[in-house]
């Protein structure tokens, strides 16, 4: 099985390599259990991004699967190594929104897709883990938000605030009140070093 996934990843035409806006970027839905698999699909992913151009690897990750409540978890592993292994905020933000919202409305599964976006972030997977960040700031959810707290320390809250300008993201007044609370969080830590 892995190695038609490996088939599939490499599934990047020829226009890709040249920058083409219609090359294609497969990526199988089909990514086993064994981590140690998991593990070479994300070095694989790494190797073929770096050639596809990002509007094709965008194309592939929306034709990626279902309707959320028909999810499977292969095809969530699949998904996740968009969030995790992309190194385009528009591309690892898209993923990491649509594995948060894989649940259907269930609440017990919207819970653990949460759990193990954060947990992305506290070992620090993603390759661009401010985008993870945004996705989950974006959720608008005021617990969720608490829990992201502790995440700050990794980033600037200026990074984080070009990623959200550089996806076209609104801020509603909470969003920016959490950024502009972080602000002030740093200022104040600059000032205490000088």
């Amino acid at each position: 099985m892995f190695a038609r996934v490996i088939d599939d990843l490499t599934a990047v035409s020829s226009d890709g390599i040249h920058g083409s806006e219609r090359a294609l970027f497969a990526v199988s839905a089909e990514v086993g259990e064994d981590p140690a698999e998991f593990r070479r699909a994300l070095i694989r992913y790494w190797t073929l991004a770096a050639t596809a151009p990002v509007a094709a690897r965008l194309r592939s990750l929306h034709r990626l699967g279902p309707a959320a409540r028909d999810w499977r978890r292969d095809e969530l592993r699949a998904l996740a190594l968009f969030a995790l292994a992309d190194v385009d905020a528009r591309v690892v933000y898209a993923a990491s929104r649509r594995y948060l919202h894989a649940s259907d409305g269930d609440r017990e599964e919207a819970a653990r897709r949460v759990a193990e976006v954060l947990d992305w972030l506290a070992r620090h997977l993603a390759a661009r883990p401010e985008a993870v960040f945004a996705a989950l700031l974006l959720e608008r959810d005021p617990e969720l938000n608490q829990r992201l707290l502790g995440y700050r320390q990794r980033m600037t809250s200026a990074r984080l605030r070009e990623v959200l300008a550089s996806l076209g993201s609104d801020l509603d007044e909470s969003t920016d009140g959490f950024l502009r609370e972080w602000r002030a969080l740093e200022l104040t830590a600059i000032s205490a070093s000088e």
